[in-house]
């Protein structure tokens, strides 16, 4: 895959996060996912990743909370 390629799928996966789309967002995870926090913290495959993101997108401060 090109770089091109690989910043335009970075740009649509950010794009999901800051506009709470919650299905787009995870459909960029496979099941086996692993979601590591800032603090080196990994969560338990796709489980976590939705629940990180559904938080996100129900958190009233104006985008997800990630990590």
């Amino acid at each position: 895959m090109d770089d091109e390629k690989i910043a335009g799928i970075m740009r649509d996966l950010i794009k999901s996060l800051e506009t709470n789309d919650v299905e787009k967002t995870l459909s960029f995870f496979t099941d086996d996912g692993v979601w590591v926090n800032p603090n080196g913290t990994k969560g338990p495959y796709e489980k976590a990743i939705s629940n990180i993101v559904v938080c996100g997108a129900e958190f009233d401060g104006g985008g997800p909370v990630i990590g």
